[in-house]
């Protein structure tokens, strides 16, 4: 049984209120020294875990390929098997009632609500407690901060590169990377783990650049398994469900070559490094161009800070999500590192929704937001 959040009681696999551990103590997922003089973060000087013999991220690729910026009723949420949700919504959450007497609640106030919770429940923010080299197999950790959702879409290394370029499912046979890091010659291993920590390897046999944008999709040999989640993306018209504001540029801004507007808000996001280590963070603007950058900053929740991360070298092509309800939500991966009170930046991948379904044959999967109010 296990207990959720706030006033409902459910049956499930592990609460909130509970911990299950399997007192695995494992090794991390990579070790790192990463290149301080760079802004770009697909790579650095670094060798990780799954390099079988020599790293081939070196520190020419990294000068290579530096400082670039790119300016329903609810009334109780459970945790259960599935991750955080299922039929009813977070107790004591505030909402309003619509005209049919439905409650709907606040998109950002629930992932807030969500966070805090998580929190008090574990500080542990790595996605594995173990891996074996001999067969490149991983465990899950089950003390992680995160484990009520579902983190088996993203990759857990690539063969060559450790963590470094990420890897997120979009489709059983696509992967969405970082155009800018240097993947290995194709095909190249990739590996998943699913929830049990049985670990899938995948050969990725091609990678296509999306228009001018630094993001990439790879082809797999197969499909996916089963047992491994396929994300899900934001729908078009999600602005309606945040507080957010166009802002046009002022003469300095027009000066520098900055003409577009930026659409500014405050979301929160779950962001994964090179480690396989996840941290909280807000996306709080995205400048509208044809390339979309969108901008990171620590987050306004104060508790939160201590589960913030620096973006850094080797990064890149990580994923970036927010969540709705129980799932996550991908929003894109890692381009550049910091810059001013930026801990980093990507583009947002709802603005090339159409290039990338052209490129995989297919549409998106698109999160329902139906329990949310309209801000």
């Amino acid at each position: 049984m296990s207990i959720g959040i706030g006033t409902s009681t459910t049956s499930g696999n592990v609460g909130i209120g509970t911990s299950t551990t399997s007192g695995n103590v494992g090794i991390g997922t990579s070790t790192t020294s990463a290149s301080n003089s760079s802004n770009k973060i697909g790579t650095s000087s670094l060798k990780t875990i799954i390099i079988q013999s020599t790293a081939i991220v070196t520190t020419a690729v990294t000068k290579f390929i530096s400082n670039t910026l790119i300016p329903k009723v609810i009334s109780s949420r459970i945790i259960g098997s599935s991750g955080i949700g299922g039929s009813s919504g977070i107790g004591g959450n505030s909402g309003y009632t619509g005209p049919s007497g439905s409650v709907r609640v606040d998109w950002v106030s629930d992932i807030k609500f969500i966070l805090n919770n998580l929190i008090r429940v574990s500080k542990d923010r790595r996605l594995f407690s173990g891996f074996t080299q001999s067969n490149f197999s991983w465990i899950r950790n089950s003390d992680s901060w995160v484990k009520s959702y579902n983190w088996t879409g993203v990759s857990a290394g690539i063969n060559g590169l450790g963590g470094v370029g990420g890897g997120t499912l979009i489709s059983r046979r696509h992967v969405l990377f970082a155009n800018h890091v240097p993947y290995p010659a194709r095909p190249l291993d990739i590996f998943f783990v699913n929830k049990d920590s049985l670990t899938f390897t995948y050969k990725v046999t091609n990678i296509q650049q999306v228009g001018d944008t630094d993001i990439a999709i790879g082809t797999l040999d197969k499909d996916a398994d089963p047992s491994l989640i396929v994300y899900k993306v934001l729908p078009d018209n999600w602005a309606q469900y945040i507080a957010n504001k166009v802002i046009q540029p002022t003469a300095t801004y027009v000066a520098m070559g900055l003409t577009a507007p930026t659409q500014s808000f405050v979301l929160p996001v779950l962001y994964v490094n090179q480690d396989k280590n996840v941290s909280t963070a807000d996306v709080t603007s995205i400048w509208m161009t044809s390339i979309s950058p969108a901008y990171v900053s620590n987050t306004d929740i104060e508790v939160a800070r201590a589960f913030g991360e620096g973006v850094r070298g080797g990064d890149s092509g990580n994923p970036i999500f927010t969540m709705v309800g129980n799932e996550l939500v991908l929003l894109g991966c890692w381009h550049t590192g910091k810059n001013g009170d930026v801990i980093g930046s990507f583009p947002w991948l709802l603005a090339q929704k159409t290039a990338i379904e052209s490129i995989i044959g297919q549409k998106l999967n698109v999160i329902n937001m139906f329990e949310f109010k309209n801000i």
